[in-house]
Formats: structure tokens, sequence, C-alpha cells
């Protein structure tokens, strides 16, 4: 793990590159092993250029918005869309937090966002375990006790066949929302179900 003075040396280094010498931040990522996106957050550390600093601000905001809702296990898709941006700039800012710590370069927001991720990523884990628990055996029971082939009950339904035989043995997965609804339409008791899938 590099020290703080090597950093330091190395992040004023970079900003020689760019300012003086014109490297842009994809050629000077090549040259120390950094990723084009680092580099500018580098550059925007040292004070170079101002749309630098802009556009660092404006991911730090975007971060600090994302921290709560990560926290509360939301996707990077559902916070996109609470926060009205894109999914792919929301997944952008935990990669880039990620390799900046994995660098030992990190600012505070970065941590908290990585933090809340793992936090959020728990949680959901926790929470679809114990949906897992809850929801399939209801429906290994049901889909048993109703004495109709895997095959009848697929044709019936919609769900493939070997779904609904993973599913009449115990199933290992937790079916998808629609799987739930359409054995609903077979058997009625999976109803009240469908929101736990």
């Amino acid at each position: 793990m590099p020290t703080s003075e090597t950093v330091a040396s190395r992040n004023k280094e970079m900003a020689r590159l760019y300012h003086e010498d014109g490297l842009n931040c994809a050629e000077i990522g090549r040259a120390y092993g950094l990723t084009r996106e680092r580099v500018r957050q580098i550059l925007a550390q040292e004070g170079e250029p101002p749309y630098l600093q802009a556009l660092d601000a404006e991911r730090e905001r975007i971060a600090g918005l994302a921290v709560p809702l990560f926290t509360q296990g939301l996707t990077r898709e559902r916070i996109a869309e609470k926060l009205d941006v894109k999914a792919a700039e929301v997944n952008h800012l935990v990669v880039v937090a990620r390799r900046a710590i994995s660098e030992g370069d990190a600012r505070p927001w970065e941590r908290r966002l990585v933090k809340a991720v793992e936090a959020g990523l728990q949680d959901r884990a926790e929470n679809h375990e114990k949906q897992r628990s809850q929801v399939l055996p209801v429906i290994t029971t049901a889909i048993q006790k109703s004495g109709l082939s895997a095959r009848a009950i697929a044709q019936k339904s919609g769900v493939s066949y070997l779904t609904v035989l993973s599913l009449s043995k115990g199933g290992k997965y937790l079916p998808r929302p629609n799987t739930v609804r359409r054995l609903a339409r077979v058997f009625p008791t999976l109803a009240k179900l469908v929101g736990k899938a």
C-alpha cells in the first residue's frame, strides 16, 4: 500500500504532466496504471482544472444522495430512478469509489458510498433468504398436494416444466414474481405470495 508521501508525490507529478506536458487523463493513467477516471479525480484534488472540480463535486453530491438509498438495500437501478440519473452513472460511482479504496487514495465520500453499498447488499441477502424460507415451502406444498403432474401445472400456468419440477421438490432459488403470479392462476392460495417473491 503506497504511503501518503508517495501518493502526494505521484499526484503532483500527474498534475504537472497534465498541465505542463499536455497529456490527457487516459495517457497519464496508462503511465501510472490507473484509469482515466481515477486520474481525473486526482487532478480535481490537485486543483486542475476547474471543470474537473465541478464534475467531481456533482459526483460527490450524487453519491451523498445515494448513500442512504444503498443502506436501505435498494438496487443501483432503483437508486438511479429515484435520483433521476442513469443507472450507469450510479454504477460508475461505485466502481470508481472501490478502485480509489483499493489504491489507498479514497476520499471520505467514497468510503461512505462503498460502506453503504456493502451494508445494502448484506441487507438484501438477508431479506432474500428470509423470503425464500417463507415462500418456497408454501409453493412446494401447493404443488405436491394438488395431485397434478409437473407437466400439467406447467401447461396450465405457463411456467416452464423444469421450474415447476424444481419447485415441487423444494426449489433452490426464490422464484421470480412473475412465476409466482402464473402459479397463482392454478393455485389461488399462492396469490398472497405475489408481493413477497
